[in-house]
């Protein structure tokens, strides 16, 4: 049973223009996410689902509560462990591109910039691998391929037009 519910509403209207919508029927269902915290003083997670009913003539609520709080846990881990890589990524001193499963270029750190000598907003979302007749033409399209499908590729020495003529605008 919980003692205390932390939730965005501080007072009785709130509770009210919170309810409004499943109670003037412009929502089915409302969904909440709420921390909780046990006698004991432990804390947990429910996500609760109210739903308005009718049963034999009069309307009711009803709620489904799921405890969420090994979700809340993961979600948390995952948001950690994303700001982690971000800071890893931009701090780098190596180039790291990261492409969609398309071959389309989705983001890049820093380090590409500086290498390429030009704004990453002139490449991303513009450049792709498979698309690229540069890659094509200097044999690395063969390495891309195969490390997509998930081959480890060491990729040998090559040169590459670091003017970006033919792919930087989206030519590639």
């Amino acid at each position: 049973t919980p003692v205390s519910i932390l939730a965005n509403i501080d007072s009785l209207d709130d509770l009210k223009n919170t309810l409004a919508p499943l109670i003037n029927g412009t929502k089915k269902q409302l969904l909440f996410d709420i921390a909780q915290i046990r006698q004991d003083g432990t804390h947990y997670s429910v996500q609760t689902i109210l739903q308005i009913i009718e049963f034999g003539g009069i309307k009711q609520a009803v709620a489904t509560v799921l405890d969420i709080t090994n979700l809340k846990k993961i979600e948390n881990a995952f948001y950690e462990s994303e700001a982690k890589f971000k800071s890893l990524m931009e701090q780098s001193p190596l180039v790291i591109e990261i492409y969609d499963i398309n071959g389309l270029q989705i983001n890049v750190n820093r380090a590409y910039e500086l290498l390429w000598g030009f704004s990453a907003t002139r490449t991303l979302h513009k450049f792709n691998l498979f698309a690229s007749e540069e890659v094509t033409r200097t044999g690395l399209l063969a390495y891309v391929k195969r490390a997509y499908n998930g081959e480890t590729v060491e990729v040998p020495i090559y040169k590459f037009d670091s003017m970006g003529r033919t792919e930087a605008d989206g030519g590639g």
